[in-house]
């Protein structure tokens, strides 16, 4: 039986008082909603306030809202809509690997290559 591995992190850098942000909150909340009536896979979300930490302000204190997940990032979000593709690209993108990874043609492939 093949382990599943555990959701991957939706890192949100925002600031408080940011009404660009604020809205990007509330569509990923619908966002993600959606994603699992639709069997999708829905991330944990963190949420990081730039200002906590003045590297992080440095970083990304001109470009918030940000959205990360895995290294990518996605600055200075303005729609709904990138949210949802950038989450679409990198999230079913992945999904479609591990199944291919939990696939019996990979599990053949790979007991024949560990005989070699």
């Amino acid at each position: 039986m093949v382990a599943l591995s555990p959701p991957p992190i939706l890192t949100i850098y925002r600031r408080s008082g940011c009404p660009l942000c604020d809205e990007i909150d509330a569509a990923l909340v619908e966002i993600l909603a959606d994603r699992a009536a639709l069997g999708l896979a829905v991330p944990a979300v963190a949420a990081v306030d730039v200002d906590a930490d003045p590297a992080t302000a440095a970083a990304y204190g001109g470009i918030v809202p940000v959205l990360s997940i895995g290294g990518t990032e996605l600055p200075l979000v303005t729609s709904p809509r990138q949210a949802k593709r950038f989450l679409a690209r990198l999230l079913d993108r992945s999904e479609e690997h591990t199944s291919e990874l939990q696939s019996l043609a990979y599990l053949v492939c790979r007991l024949l290559l560990e005989k070699k």
